[in-house]
């Protein structure tokens, strides 16, 4: 259909899902191709298990060891990937 566009081989219509991993050069290309939506859950993921795997290391992690890193991994990775894709400050 006329409606879809092809920016890194990997965009149908206005959505951009290349799987974890993608580059992050990759997907600011998708940005400016008009993607209007990229996936980053999976990026969301792997840092929240890094962050309460590393957390938990210690003797007897209580429950804020191990919900806390979470939150603080899902802000602080949605703050980038904002930063990233020029949408800071965006209202």
């Amino acid at each position: 259909p006329a409606n879809r566009e092809s920016v890194s081989g990997a965009v149908m219509g206005r959505t951009h899902s290349e799987g974890s991993g993608a580059r992050l050069d990759r997907r600011k290309a998708a940005i400016r191709g008009g993607v209007a939506k990229i996936t980053i859950f999976t990026n969301l993921a792997l840092e929240a298990t890094r962050r309460v795997v590393q957390r938990a290391a210690g003797e007897c992690p209580s429950f804020h060891d191990i919900t806390d890193p979470i939150r603080e991994a899902f802000q602080d990775e949605c703050a980038r990937f904002l930063d990233v894709f020029g949408a800071s400050g965006r209202g």
